[in-house]
């Protein structure tokens, strides 16, 4: 699952061939890709839990979700902090084509993640839905409390 966050337009960015991870707490290029399970790791330089990934395609921040990690509300934090606080990104997108299925936890962490990003000015949009994700959202409603679009982060 993936985040996306559009960057300021005199922020540097990567080329949309980037596989750059970054930190997204403290922005620090992580030396591997937390993709691939079983991972649990915390960023070398600030020690953040990593449930996410972040990485630039085009001029938008993409944060990666890495499968099996449901974060809590201080790591959702801590996000939020860094991007829209320290670094004035105001649109997120997450992207969750990563993902084969969600929890509960989850979904209430995206809904957490959206309520504190409008707090601060900003948008959370949600992409790349597999169909039982789909499914799932469509069950619980949840095109009325995120906005959802088709296709991953470059779409």
């Amino acid at each position: 699952m993936a985040l996306t966050v559009v960057m300021p337009m005199n922020a540097p960015s990567d080329t949309a061939e980037s596989t750059v991870h970054r930190c997204p707490a403290c922005d620090t290029v992580l030396p591997f890709e937390p993709h691939l399970p079983p991972f649990n790791a915390s960023c070398l330089a600030c020690g953040y839990l990593l449930w996410c990934s972040k990485r630039t395609v085009d001029d938008e921040v993409v944060l990666d979700v890495v499968r099996g990690k449901t974060p809590d509300v201080r790591d959702i934090d801590r996000v939020v902090e860094s991007l829209v606080y320290t670094h004035g990104i105001a649109g997120v997108r997450i992207d969750l084509s990563r993902i084969d299925s969600v929890t509960c936890a989850f979904i209430a962490r995206l809904v957490t993640l959206n309520k504190r990003l409008k707090t601060a000015g900003g948008r959370l949009t949600v992409c790349g839905l597999r169909p039982i994700v789909r499914e799932t959202f469509d069950r619980l409603g949840l095109y009325k409390a995120l906005h959802i679009t088709d296709g991953g982060p470059e779409a």
